[in-house]
């Protein structure tokens, strides 16, 4: 049975339209709205959306589940570092979650780098509104696959792209992507393949692409969210010229932990900005410096903001 046709019976003859967030008010769907993830106190927020968290399986370790209190998600059942929060509490990240529903705004062309199975793609294709337009960069096809059904389900096509590439510093060059089957969020490249990584995932081939390269097709981007579990380096030295070019908000995880120097990429960022900031697992925004993010907390991630 199609992941289709087990989503039609598990809907019971309702359109996936009409639960869609783009109609749910007019359907009358009881949903929370991006107003509610910040507005209120944050414990009784979590509750709300646990409390409207529902998941169903649809066969071939895929399933479907309502996070945020209000988007249908597809997940692949083998993630145990992902998908089980979205499964069982349908929350992920709250701070960052709080911070991207107060900072992206109608209108905005946003790019969400690390999609995986769409979390923020979902939230960010919302809160630009129809105006406004996401591009969601995934290399693994499976999550892709997925991340694509999920923005048609929530009626965000006309306003949402998924990207299936591998970004990286440099176009063009051959590399071996790495994809954990039960943490597909810490997917990577590697170098060799041994028998001990294919027992455990999925290796694909692919060519890279810089994000720099990427954005000259697709116009104006306001705001980046990068997140890929140790590949924001090497992505952020790729986007280098689009930063310098159009300047846009990104908040990147960075951490000094990974083998990685990435000191004068920062000084680089900071001196063009005017400024360093971070983002708080409170959702706020605190000021920071370069000193600060390479001597404290090493090894430990960083939301690095600027704007």
């Amino acid at each position: 049975m199609s992941i289709t046709t087990k989503l039609k019976q598990l809907l019971g003859g309702v359109s996936s339209d009409a639960l869609s967030p783009v109609a749910a008010e007019k359907s009358g769907y009881s949903r929370l709205s991006p107003a509610d993830l910040i507005n209120g106190d944050r414990i009784d927020i979590e509750n709300k959306i646990a409390g409207r968290c529902y998941s169903s399986y649809l066969g071939d370790y895929t399933a479907l589940c309502r996070v945020l209190g209000q988007y249908m998600v597809f997940v692949d059942t083998r993630d145990v570092g992902f998908a089980t929060h979205l499964l069982m509490r349908g929350i992920w990240e709250m701070g960052l979650t709080q911070f991207i529903t107060r900072t992206v705004k109608p209108g905005m062309r946003v790019a969400d780098i690390g999609a995986n199975f769409g979390y923020y793609s979902l939230l960010m294709s919302d809160l630009v509104g129809p105006g406004g337009y996401c591009y969601a960069f995934e290399p693994n096809p499976r999550a892709a696959g997925l991340l694509q059904q999920s923005l048609s389900v929530n009626g965000f096509d006309s306003r949402s792209s998924v990207k299936q590439i591998a970004l990286a510093e440099h176009s063009g060059d051959d590399s071996t992507f790495y994809v954990p089957r039960a943490e597909p969020k810490n997917a990577r490249f590697v170098a060799d393949v041994t028998d001990e990584l294919l027992t455990k995932g999925d290796v694909i081939a692919v060519r890279t692409q810089s994000f720099s390269d990427v954005a000259k097709e697709m116009g104006a981007i306001d705001f980046v969210k990068l997140d890929v579990e140790g590949a924001e380096f090497v992505i952020m030295q790729g986007m280098m010229d689009f930063i310098r070019a159009q300047k846009p908000q990104i908040v990147a995880e960075i951490n000094f932990g990974r083998g990685y120097n990435p000191t004068p990429m920062l000084v680089e960022l900071a001196a063009i900005y005017g400024s360093i900031r971070y983002v708080h697992d409170d959702g706020h925004v605190y000021s920071t410096t370069v000193e600060t993010l390479s001597s404290e907390n090493v090894g430990s991630d960083w939301m690095v903001y600027l704007a």
